[in-house]
């Protein structure tokens, strides 16, 4: 239980990290995007988008497709389709990353990461997006550590292993 703990904890700090390092990347693309189509105070626009794509449930379409529409229903629209390609490349360059991102900082395959991010909104929603991957680095942490036995971990170094073989089987 012990080790269950340092792992959690360990687990979450990782898993935030991870998220800053998103938010950070998203931030910048925001400050890019909003300065390259001419917007005022884009510095000030991106902090509050990326302040509510880190909230749950929310994300940066939360601002930018209300802010479209209501470009658009002003008749500006030609500024309502820039702010809608931003979030576009915005929301295509996030499903990208934040499986790399987040099996980079907590030890998860990306493929991995991906899938239980995806189980988790299928089977709980919301919150499994957040909790799913967490239990999974757990698991796996404790499995890498033979507290648990779930996966079959390979060994260490098997090209020593192999090359020993080989010799044990040509005398």
């Amino acid at each position: 239980l012990s080790e269950c703990r340092i792992q959690f904890f360990d687990t979450i700090s990782k898993y935030f990290g991870a998220y800053a390092a998103i938010a950070m990347i998203t931030f910048a693309e925001l400050l890019a995007g909003l300065m390259f189509i001419r917007r005022d105070y884009a510095f000030i626009i991106a902090l509050v988008t990326t302040l509510v794509d880190i909230l749950p449930v929310f994300g940066s379409g939360a601002v930018l497709l209300p802010w479209a529409a209501a470009e658009y229903a002003f008749g500006n629209g030609p500024d309502a389709l820039k702010i809608l390609i931003l979030y576009i490349i915005i929301t295509a360059v996030r499903q990208i990353i934040e499986p790399k991102i987040l099996g980079t900082f907590t030890g998860l395959d990306p493929l991995t990461a991906l899938l239980v991010i995806f189980a988790g909104a299928k089977i709980m929603g919301i919150l499994g997006i957040f909790i799913f991957p967490v239990i999974a680095i757990i698991i796996k942490n404790l499995n890498d550590k033979n507290i648990i036995k779930i996966f079959k971990t390979p060994p260490e170094d098997t090209t020593e292993k192999i090359s020993s073989a080989r010799l044990k089987y040509r005398r």
